[in-house]
């Protein structure tokens, strides 16, 4: 769906790419506060006048790193959306079973974008951003009549938020929906649209497709 980190960015030699996947991996182990030159030089097996030599400064490496993990997921959430072989509740439904998945396999980059104490607010307010341009699309694409609803634009926000809060506290899944993540996003979709869709085999197989290209952009 999206292109690599690096494309188009004149990195012959992946430095640029691999920095950026250490200070990935560092904010969803430490948070933004355990990201320091040295330690992403030594993670990307790269010296650390590249880091500055690419970026700058730490801060602007931080910066642009919460911006990517930010612009990356919500574009593979629309994308999904845009998909026209699915009817508007299967649509949904993949796209918040991508997006739940997401966040369970990175919920520290999540929390550093939303509760982590000295990340800029920026970052906070580019959240904000991208969340209200998502559930103005995601309305738009999801309406019947192809025109933005309010309230489906509301209900959307609230699964948003909800597939959020399931996503970072994976361990108590079980106990606050009994038949697991299928169940939430079952009940999401079916809050959101009034329709409840039939998880064929055709649409698992659909999803694992949108799965394995949404989350490729952020293999190193």
């Amino acid at each position: 769906m999206i292109q690599t980190i690096g494309d188009g960015l004149g990195d012959k030699t992946g430095a640029r790419e691999r920095i950026i996947f250490a200070a990935i991996g560092i904010l969803e182990k430490d948070g933004a506060r355990g990201i320091t030159t040295r330690r992403i030089a030594a993670e990307a097996g790269v010296n650390t006048a590249a880091v500055n030599y690419y970026f700058g400064s730490k801060e602007e490496l931080v910066r642009q790193v919460l911006s990517l993990t930010l612009s990356h997921g919500f574009a593979d959430w629309i994308e999904v959306l845009e998909d026209r072989s699915l009817d508007a509740p299967s649509r949904l439904h993949a796209a918040l079973s991508i997006m739940l998945e997401g966040i369970e396999r990175n919920p520290g980059v999540v929390r550093a974008h939303m509760f982590e104490s000295g990340v800029m607010e920026e970052s906070r307010v580019a959240l904000g951003g991208h969340l209200s341009s998502f559930l103005d699309a995601a309305a738009t694409l999801l309406s019947p009549t192809g025109a933005p609803e309010t309230d489906l634009r509301l209900r959307l926000g609230v699964a948003v938020l909800a597939v959020m809060s399931a996503g970072l506290m994976t361990e108590q899944v079980e106990t606050v929906s009994p038949s697991g993540r299928q169940g939430i996003i079952l009940a999401l979709v079916e809050f959101v649209t009034g329709c409840r869709p039939t998880v064929s085999e055709e649409l698992e197989a659909r999803l694992a497709e949108l799965r394995d290209t949404a989350f490729s952009s952020f293999q190193p």
